[in-house]
């Protein structure tokens, strides 16, 4: 409340608008947090580091469920509430160890098929969308419509919020557990991941409008079919699992490099003979003058692990020439890349 009031006369005094301090509902209560183990909280671990116990001071001994996948010191304690339930997110010190396989893959990510996944023996596997929000739309669409009629801050209204939150809070754990499992299986079975750097805040921008000849007059600018694409790409969430696809093969000590999009155009880009030939998002064939016949996501997949093996092979050549001086080049691995981790 202190903070809050100090927050408020400062922009006061300044001239600026201020927002006076309001009382924050339980709705709106996030947790808290510990910065010590064994200040206010104690980790009880079972069995091989699995469930057990957490004893919170005034509140007693509760019983967890879930575990640490390295065992470690406890470090740091985060008590969550989201959607009317309570979570416990403990930070532990340690080393981690993660399964980790041989030779490379390219992959792009897509609606159609989240991954097409191209290895370096020639194989290509393409795995499916799952849709978490598109197959979960009509219930949504019920829950929202019985919302509207009911009175705004009623039992009722309450009942239907703590419905549509539950749900939401559903399919984003049903997002985030399978990209972790995918994300995992990826690291474990290859050395070396490449693929294109995304940027979804560009992808999944609004059409502009287009104004028309006459004043106030506006052209179809296909905004309602850009934005059942925006819901598409942002169901399939691919910032949460590229992140987990870097940290889960930093600890596995993998290569993983990021082509520059712009400048590679892995989309546009013939694997069999380089030329750039624009093509519309909804050609999803790859036809190339020089007789390349695929699918365009298995070419783009491919150019990707193209890129990779070669700036790999002019990193590797660089390091064992510095070998006899010991010591290596500051640019080392930043050639254009954007390399999480670099195995050698």
């Amino acid at each position: 409340m202190d903070l809050a009031f100090q927050a408020f006369f400062r922009h006061a005094g300044a001239g600026e608008e201020p927002g006076y301090p309001r009382f924050k509902t339980f709705n709106r209560f996030s947790g808290w947090g510990y910065k010590t183990h064994g200040d206010g909280w104690t980790l009880m671990p079972g069995e091989k580091g699995r469930h057990g116990k957490l004893r919170l001071s005034g509140v007693g001994n509760i019983r967890m469920r879930g575990g640490m996948r390295d065992e470690g010191t406890p470090k740091t304690c985060e008590i969550l509430h989201r959607h009317g339930r309570w979570y416990v997110s403990i930070t532990i010190n340690c080393k981690p160890v993660r399964q980790r396989g041989y030779g490379a893959i390219g992959f792009d990510w897509g609606i159609q098929h989240v991954l097409t996944v191209e290895h370096d023996d020639g194989e290509c596997e393409e795995i499916g969308n799952p849709r978490w929000l598109r197959n979960n739309e009509a219930k949504l669409k019920d829950l929202y419509r019985s919302r509207e009629i009911k009175i705004k801050g009623s039992r009722d209204w309450r009942f239907v919020n703590r419905q549509i939150a539950k749900l939401h809070g559903k399919i984003a754990r049903q997002r985030k557990d399978w990209h972790h499992k995918l994300s995992a299986r990826l690291v474990g079975r290859t050395g070396a991941i490449f693929t294109e750097k995304l940027k979804i805040k560009n992808m999944s921008k609004r059409p502009k409008p287009k104004p028309g000849e006459k004043p106030d007059e506006w052209l179809p600018n296909g905004a309602s079919a850009k934005s059942g694409l925006n819901k598409s790409i942002l169901d399939g969430a691919p910032a949460q699992f590229l992140s987990l696809v870097r940290y889960k093969a930093a600890n596995a000590g993998i290569t993983m490099g990021e082509a520059p999009t712009q400048k590679l155009k892995p989309s546009q880009r013939c694997r069999q003979c380089g030329k750039v030939e624009p093509k519309r998002l909804e050609q999803r064939w790859h036809l190339c003058a020089c007789g390349s016949r695929t699918s365009r996501d298995r070419n783009s997949a491919g150019v990707c692990l193209d890129w990779g093996m070669e700036h790999f092979l002019v990193l590797w050549l660089a390091y064992l020439n510095t070998l006899g001086s010991g010591t290596v080049p500051e640019d080392f691995g930043s050639q254009n890349l954007h390399l999480e981790s670099l195995a050698i």
